[in-house]
């Protein structure tokens, strides 16, 4: 189950998971730029707050220390929870991070700690009311696999206004979920989550992902309508 969330607290996506995090008494933390620097300038306040690490990167430009925080992140989580428009520059730098981890340890060269179900990736790029998969299927896929460390990513305030106060809203509802069928799990003496899934996935390809109008695929079902990606790959 959950333990910690961690994020590179930028603006938008960002620092809204986590103060949800911190709303549902969870521990945070996360790589961050040089100077605590974030678009709406440096954020030192944050390492008090959050558990904030500077990266120490001598001689790198801002854009280096970004790309690098954000491999960091996305190699110290169980999980990566990617937000908003995934065609947007961080996005994509997110998903390069995971795919460069994810495919050395499956040809057998992992960083340490890193193995073959390890990280995985969930992606809810509807910025809305209506978007999939819902908190209650995040929190099933979440409570499903043995995910410890939630790494939150995705867009900025400035690129996707309204994006912040969403996702934390989102976030809060999946962590509240969470917690419910972890109760229920320990009082049936079980173990497990209970839930028996999470539903089916639709993986793209490397070649899918970089369609530059991003269109989804056929999904499994009629409801799937958007990608979602979990640790399968």
């Amino acid at each position: 189950m959950i333990e910690k969330v961690i994020c590179g607290f930028q603006t938008g996506a960002d620092i809204a998971g986590a103060e949800a995090a911190r709303l549902a008494g969870l521990a945070t933390g996360g790589y961050m730029p040089g100077r605590f620097m974030t678009e709406a300038g440096p954020r030192p306040e944050y390492a008090r707050l959050y558990g904030a690490v500077v990266i120490d990167l001598p001689g790198r430009n801002l854009a280096e220390q970004y790309k690098e925080r954000t491999r960091l992140n996305v190699r110290e989580a169980d999980v990566t929870i990617l937000f908003g428009d995934p065609t947007s520059r961080g996005s994509l730098a997110t998903y390069r991070a995971y795919r460069e981890i994810k495919e050395a340890a499956t040809l057998g060269f992992p960083d340490p700690g890193i193995s073959y179900c390890r990280p995985g990736w969930i992606q809810v790029p509807d910025h809305g009311p209506r978007s999939w998969p819902t908190a209650a299927d995040a929190a099933a896929m979440l409570a499903a696999m043995p995910h410890r460390i939630v790494n939150i990513a995705g867009n900025r305030e400035s690129a996707a206004p309204g994006i912040g106060e969403w996702v934390r809203t989102y976030l809060v509802e999946v962590f509240r979920l969470l917690r419910e069928i972890r109760d229920g799990a320990e009082d049936s003496g079980c173990p497990g989550t209970g839930t028996g899934w999470p539903p089916r996935s639709v993986i793209p390809t490397s070649r899918q992902w970089r369609r530059p109008s991003w269109t989804p695929m056929s999904a499994p079902a009629a409801s799937w309508s958007t990608w979602t990606m979990t640790n399968k790959g």
